[in-house]
Order: C-alpha cells, then sequence, then structure tokens
C-alpha cells in the first residue's frame, strides 16, 4: 500500500491514486477495458520517466514526412509542453528534429520485426511501447486474420520481455490502394478484440482516422497526418498513464481551413504541395459530409 500511494512519478508526471478507489475501479472495469488504474503498474518502472519505444516499419520510420520524423517530434512537442520526462528508445535514428532513436524498420512485415524484437526490448527496456504494424503484411496480401495473430503473438512477446511495459496498439492508418482498403479495414477491426484479451497494460490507439488527403503516397502520413499521428498517440497516453496532463495546445482534425499538404501526384511522379480547406457539403441522399477543396488563394 506505501508502493501504491508512493507511485508519483518524478515532475508530477502521474497522480498519487487512492488505494481504495483504485482497488474498487479495477474490479469494476470490464475485461480488457483500461483505467488510470494502469497507472500503477507502470508508475514502478517509470521513476526516471518515460522510456518510448516507437516500433513498426517505415511510418514509424517517418517516411514521406518533410524532416523525416514522422509522428515522433511532434509527439515530443506534446510530452514537452505537458513536462514530461522522456527518452525515446531504440537501435535506429531517423530524422532531424528531437530524440531521433526508433525502432522503424521500412518495409518490414510484422514477422520480420518479431525475429529481432527479443533483443531490441532486452537492450532497451522501454516502459512504453507504441506498436503500428501490419502495413506490410496487408501489402504483401496476408488475410487479416491471420495478420491479427501475428499482432497479438507479437504483444505477448513483448510482455514476455518487459512485463510492466505498457503498450499502446494502433489501428493502422488508411491506404490509398483500392486493392488494399477492404483488408486494410478488415484487419482493423479485428484489433480491438485482441487487445481486450491482454489485460490492463495494453491499450488501442486508432491511427485509422488518418487517411484521405493525409496520406502522401499510398501508405505513408504526410505532415499534417503525422500530427493527426502524434496527437492520437498523445492522447491515448493521457488517458491511461497521467490524465494530469495538460491537453494538446491544438487539435489537428479540428484545422479545417487553408491547411498546407503535400501528397505524391502519380501523373507528374512527384510531391505536389497545396493549401486545402475542408467544407460542409451533402450527399445525394442529403446526410451531411465534409469535403476537402484546394484553395484558390495558395499563397501562406
Amino acid at each position: 500500500m506505501k508502493s501504491l500511494l508512493a507511485a508519483v512519478v518524478a515532475g508530477g508526471l502521474l497522480s498519487a491514486l487512492n488505494p481504495a478507489a483504485a482497488s474498487q475501479a479495477h474490479a469494476a472495469a470490464p475485461r480488457g477495458q483500461v483505467t488510470p488504474v494502469a497507472v500503477n503498474s507502470y508508475a514502478s518502472t517509470a521513476g526516471t520517466g518515460l522510456r518510448i519505444m516507437s516500433l513498426g516499419d517505415s511510418i514509424t520510420v517517418g517516411n514521406g514526412s518533410s524532416a523525416g520524423d514522422g509522428y515522433r517530434y511532434f509527439l515530443q512537442k506534446y510530452l514537452k509542453a505537458t513536462g514530461a520526462t522522456f527518452d525515446f528508445v531504440g537501435s535506429q535514428r531517423h530524422g532531424r528534429n528531437g530524440d531521433v532513436d526508433n525502432e522503424g524498420h521500412g518495409g518490414w512485415t510484422i514477422d520480420q520485426i518479431a525475429a529481432q524484437l527479443d533483443g531490441w526490448l532486452s537492450t532497451y527496456q522501454p516502459n512504453v511501447v507504441l506498436l503500428h504494424a501490419g502495413t506490410n503484411n496487408v501489402s504483401w496480401a496476408e488475410a487479416p486474420a491471420d495478420i491479427a495473430a501475428k499482432l497479438s503473438a507479437m504483444i505477448d512477446q513483448i510482455h514476455a520481455t518487459v512485463p510492466k511495459a505498457q503498450i499502446f496498439v494502433a489501428k493502422i492508418i488508411a491506404t490509398r490502394l483500392p486493392n488494399q482498403v477492404a483488408t486494410n479495414k478488415a484487419y482493423n477491426a479485428l484489433i480491438p478484440g485482441i487487445v481486450a484479451d491482454k489485460g490492463p497494460l495494453v491499450h488501442v490507439v486508432d491511427q485509422s482516422t488518418v487517411g484521405g488527403l493525409s496520406i502522401d503516397d499510398a501508405h505513408h502520413p504526410n505532415d499534417f497526418g503525422y500530427r493527426k499521428m502524434a496527437y492520437n498517440w498523445y492522447q491515448a497516453m493521457r488517458d491511461n498513464l497521467a490524465p494530469n496532463w495538460r491537453a494538446p495546445a491544438d487539435n489537428p482534425f479540428a484545422q479545417t481551413k487553408h491547411v498546407l499538404l503535400v501528397n505524391y501526384d502519380w501523373a507528374q511522379r512527384r510531391q505536389v504541395k497545396a493549401y486545402w480547406s475542408r467544407v460542409i457539403g451533402f450527399s445525394e441522399d442529403g446526410k451531411k459530409i465534409y469535403v476537402w477543396l484546394k484553395d484558390k488563394n495558395q499563397n501562406p
């Protein structure tokens, strides 16, 4: 009980919990539903701050972002703004800004990542893992259930080496390739059920909300899309690790006017930059829809 009452991360990252209230909240939570009680098991490993491993493929690397940082630098800015103490860890270094350490491997499937994962986890001992994986399995036309089974095994693999780590599991971002949309969506639909069976240290983060003009080429976000990913990661971390963290100062999902977007133009075979705004429209059956239109004014 003393250790529970003392579960406060240096610098004020996490608040101590009332032991009785914590016990009641944990008992009342349905299986797989995350509550702030998860902070207790996390806090014992986080006395010196967050050790964050961004784990995945080229989306974790940051392909498609202007500085090669992907979501990682945007997330770091959120963490700094709230006063969090953190260290991004991993064997790879990508990007030009902030802490560039990560475990992103371009083109790799879940299988390939899993083959070397034990060594990375043992070396870097993360207490937070941000997992976005499966995009390349989708590209190889694997069955959604098979991909989901591999993801489930990877979550177990992580906890076998770092049992107290908080694992944030992403529903993967959308794709612009029509022949992969169905598999992408079917795989994502299976992820919440997998996470629900893994206990209170594993959480779903819905990154499938990143799509459309937020995608640069076929699979990788542009800067606007990576800002959305960072926002989603941070909100999930805030909800489950430290509800007292400050709310983000900006919400890229709410930014709808004169947004600079970078998209790959397949006809011109080059990236094209343009300013867009989201407007409200109506479908043929009268339902409200949102449409992005290129601005006439292309000045900053």
